[in-house]
């Protein structure tokens, strides 16, 4: 892979586990509807 895909991988890679840590937050708070649309990516 050439630096550019690096660095792409690594980006959709951080976006996720942002993405997941919201979504532990509003299950944690019981945002439920919000919690589900969140985690639809992590199938």
């Amino acid at each position: 892979m050439d630096n550019r895909q690096v660095d792409l991988c690594k980006y959709r890679i951080q976006e996720s586990k942002d993405t997941l840590k919201v979504a532990e937050n509003c299950l944690r708070d019981t945002f439920y509807k919000d919690a589900i649309n969140r985690s639809y990516g992590f199938k």
